[in-house]
């Protein structure tokens, strides 16, 4: 099996990890608009609880609190493994962000053409102006 597993717990346990670490580091990702690691940066109590909530997690699948104890190495690997997404989504988050306001600003650009005057010299009906 892989990263050594013997029981099914075990894999309970690192998926347990996984969403733990990785949904509070989406936590971090989406509260911003800009690159999560400018400022704004979080607030204190959001922070603290979060690493405190990671700590407790590490703990638990380290010492099988309530969980099947996993090796210190796969906890390292887990935790490496949601870091790496994490700025793969602030990345892709981004990106597809400026897609879509690229999108919009050339949609807007378009309206506005429309909207122009066939003759600018011309004096505008009064009905085109409504």
């Amino acid at each position: 099996m892989p990263f050594g597993f013997m029981k099914p717990a075990e894999l309970q346990t690192a998926m347990f990890l996984q969403l733990v670490s990785g949904g509070h580091l989406l936590i971090l990702v989406t509260r911003t608009e800009h690159w999560f690691l400018k400022r704004p940066y979080p607030a204190r109590p959001l922070f603290l609880a979060i690493v405190m909530t990671q700590i407790v997690a590490i703990l638990m699948c380290a010492f099988g609190w309530l969980v099947a104890p996993i090796s210190l190495r796969l906890i390292v690997w887990i935790l490496s493994y949601d870091l790496v997404w994490m700025f793969l989504m602030g990345g892709i988050r981004l990106a597809a962000e400026a897609f879509i306001e690229h999108r919009t600003a050339r949609a807007q650009r378009s309206i506005d053409l429309v909207h122009q005057p066939l003759h600018p010299h011309a004096p505008a009906h009064s009905w085109l102006r409504s």
